[in-house]
């Protein structure tokens, strides 16, 4: 049964809309539902918003057993939601809801999108960053939800923090992980969503060029590794603050999803392949890219549409960050939790019978 085809034209344009602008949302990070008659369409895991109008994306879910798989503390309340599952029929072990849609049962409104901004994510690690949230905002029905890892322990503290509302919120700050906004039509969430974005703008800095020249260089007689298609992403090489930023960790719960253990930075006297060896056999995962101090960042020739544009994203948000300091990234506990959550995936399991180690080209 899988994905079908979405009811709601309204709700299929706005997939779109979202989906392919990346100051709203990086590569898959973004989802959207809608619902109807006690189900709720979610985005498959695997699938874009970006897509939505060229392929089947949506699963339809029994809203009731999401909400019964959330106080249950299931690590992912969908797998037993899905109309296969309801009917006792074999489940669709490729096509999977994304998990963590699962929290949209949480809100009464109809639609509900969860978006991934670079600036509000940057401004929710801040170390005064959710007083400014909070003080931005006011006025508006919002709340704010503390960090958690993916699975049970998220959906318990959204849940948690939804039920301490006086009313129930329009708009959700998940720290470290989204913007949830909610609302019965699209034209409402898109107002909803315009006016948070333009109160929480926040000045970005004023970056080095990378020394493309250098790199181009060091790549020509490099048959794994590539320029990255987005530009922003030498940020996390070239510029001093980033730079020192990635070699603290990471900064949110969809970076370290995908982009892995440990950032993989060069050494100054390093080639490529001595750096990508160094970093597998310290962190048992395979770099999708290689951080270069001083110069920007190379990119395996086959990265995903999908990491590259998380790693355009990661760059974006180190840009509003005003110094290396002012901030927290995540713990390598947080980092070793969210990988061990993904590697636990259904998805995680497919991939583990392509390839028997981690990688972070997905």
């Amino acid at each position: 049964m899988g994905t079908q085809p979405l009811p709601f034209e309204d709700v299929q344009n706005l997939a779109v809309r979202l989906g392919t602008d990346s100051e709203i949302i990086q590569g898959r990070c973004g989802t959207i539902s809608a619902k109807e008659a006690g189900l709720m369409w979610v985005r498959a895991e695997a699938a874009s918003l970006a897509i939505a109008g060229q392929s089947d994306i949506f699963i339809p879910l029994r809203i009731d057993q999401v909400l019964s798989g959330i106080q249950t503390n299931r690590d992912n309340p969908t797998e037993l939601a899905t109309l296969e599952a309801d009917m006792g029929l074999e489940i669709d072990k490729i096509v999977q809801p994304l998990p963590i849609s699962a929290l949209d049962a949480l809100f009464p409104h109809r639609i509900v999108a969860q978006v991934t901004p670079p600036n509000i994510l940057a401004l929710s690690t801040m170390d005064n960053g959710l007083e400014t949230i909070r003080q931005r905002l006011d006025g508006l029905r919002f709340a704010i939800a503390p960090f958690a890892p993916p699975g049970a322990p998220l959906n318990k503290v959204i849940a948690r923090t939804l039920g301490e509302q006086p009313e129930m919120p329009d708009i959700l700050i998940v720290e470290r992980w989204n913007v949830v906004v909610a609302g019965n039509t699209c034209p409402e969430i898109e107002a909803r969503l315009k006016n948070v974005l333009d109160r929480l703008q926040i000045p970005s800095r004023s970056l080095p060029q990378p020394d493309i020249a250098s790199l181009a260089q060091r790549l020509e007689h490099e048959q794994e590794w590539r320029l990255p298609k987005h530009h922003d992403i030498h940020t996390m090489g070239c510029d001093p603050i980033s730079l020192e930023i990635c070699k603290k960790g990471l900064l949110t719960g969809w970076q370290a999803i995908t982009l892995g253990l440990k950032m993989p930075l060069m050494e100054r006297s390093e080639k490529f392949w001595q750096a990508s060896l160094r970093h597998e056999k310290g962190y048992q995962e395979r770099p999708g890219y290689l951080v270069v101090p001083d110069e920007g960042v190379v990119v395996s020739v086959d990265l995903t549409p999908h990491t590259e544009s998380l790693l355009e994203g990661f760059s974006r948000t180190l840009q509003y960050l005003p110094d290396s300091t002012s901030h927290q990234t995540l713990t390598a506990d947080d980092t070793e939790n969210f990988i061990k959550w993904r590697s636990d995936s259904l998805l995680g399991e497919v991939e583990a019978q392509v390839s028997p180690s981690l990688s972070t080209k997905v």
